[in-house]
């Protein structure tokens, strides 16, 4: 047998958190962002990277069917091609867990913790996820029509692409929050999923199947310019068009950094030039949040160009504009959201000392609905 405490896994205590009504005042889809009570300082971090899966005790391969493992620590445990068979897992916790090719038939998942689990090629027939955690989980491809239920599930952030079969199963209150839905089937018969579950901020495209009758664009989901190609980065944009990128150029890794770090003061230098709240359909209103993020699915690199910079006098730079479609989430600090589309140019300069920043942002109408 495995002793988890030997393997160094550390047990989670952190139920799934389940998708919060908006409150008055919050971030929902009339709330705000830019100016109010409770903002965070500039640059306010967004969600660490997702680590590697399966770096601790290794597993693969080995037979556990019918253990009862209920509530034990297995974090970052390679557990691919397991055989996991009626396995009782309820409360326990699998975070970065590798599972990829395991047989987790009938396996009872209820209450533990996967998030940022990898179930790619995973055999779920039968398997219980009620109210497991599966948050920034890898089940691209899986067939959730199989299991044996859904409800209080936790697929926030979730890469659900390309999901087969439908939702057959009975689906309730699900957490759909910001999961990749690009290609995934979901119509099936029942639509009790529709009115409990939460799919704010979920990205689709024209091959995501919803059920008939269902309104996507009440439901938050947003939809984005297209598919990822075969073997793009996951955290990178669809398509980096730069034809005539200037070698002196910042790197895609510092144009989504920089900005990243920019977005409440970028917000707020368009509020000046528009009116509280921005053009409508142009800047999402930006105010006490206490956490962004920003999710890419467009970069474009533009001819580069001279620019002022207001210093202790006027200095002129040359800049390299970059124009930006993207997802733009925040938090406020009673835990809504709201995840808005945007489409800004902005332009990037190099310090004296060295140092990337942006500025002068135009925000356009984003073309992502």
């Amino acid at each position: 047998g495995v002793d988890p405490v030997a393997a160094g896994a550390v047990k989670a205590t952190d139920a799934a958190p389940a998708a919060p009504a908006t409150p008055a005042g919050g971030l929902g889809r009339a709330g705000g962002l830019l100016g109010g009570d409770g903002a965070a300082p500039a640059g306010a971090p967004a969600d660490p990277a997702a680590k590697p899966v399966g770096t601790g005790k290794d597993a693969s391969g080995q037979d556990w069917r019918g253990r009862d493992l209920k509530s034990e620590p297995f974090d970052d445990i390679n557990l691919s091609n397991a055989t996991l068979i009626r396995t009782l897992f309820q409360d326990a916790s699998l975070r970065r867990a590798d599972l990829r090719g395991a047989d987790l038939t009938g396996a009872r998942l209820d209450g533990a913790d996967l998030s940022g689990a990898d179930l790619r090629g995973a055999t779920l027939r039968d398997a219980h996820l009620d109210g497991t955690n599966l948050a920034g989980a890898n089940l691209e491809g899986q067939d959730l029509s199989v299991l044996w239920g859904l409800s209080n599930t936790n697929f926030k952030g979730a890469n659900l692409r390309g999901l087969k079969g439908g939702l057959h199963v009975t689906v309730t209150k699900c957490d759909f929050r910001r999961a990749d839905l690009r290609g995934a089937h979901l119509a099936g018969p029942g639509f009790d999923y529709v009115k409990t579950c939460d799919f704010r901020g979920a990205r689709y495209d024209d091959r995501t199947r919803w059920p008939k009758g269902f309104d996507v664009d009440g439901a938050g989901a947003v939809k984005v310019a297209g598919p990822a190609a075969a073997g793009e980065d996951e955290e990178g944009p669809d398509r980096l068009l730069a034809p005539d990128r200037d070698p002196d150029a910042p790197s895609e890794a510092v144009v989504k950094k920089v900005f990243a770090d920019s977005v409440r003061d970028l917000a707020g230098s368009l509020i000046l030039r528009f009116g509280k709240g921005g053009e409508e359909g142009k800047v999402p209103p930006v105010s006490a949040a206490v956490k962004y993020s920003v999710e890419y699915t467009k970069l474009t690199y533009l001819a580069s160009e001279q620019v002022s910079i207001l210093t202790d006098e006027a200095t002129r730079v040359k800049a390299y504009p970059v124009d930006i479609e993207a997802l733009l989430t925040s938090e406020g600090r009673d835990g809504s959201e709201r995840t808005d589309p945007i489409h800004w140019t902005v332009r990037f300069y190099k310090t004296d000392h060295g140092v990337w920043k942006c500025v002068q942002p135009e925000a356009k109408r984003p073309q992502m609905k």
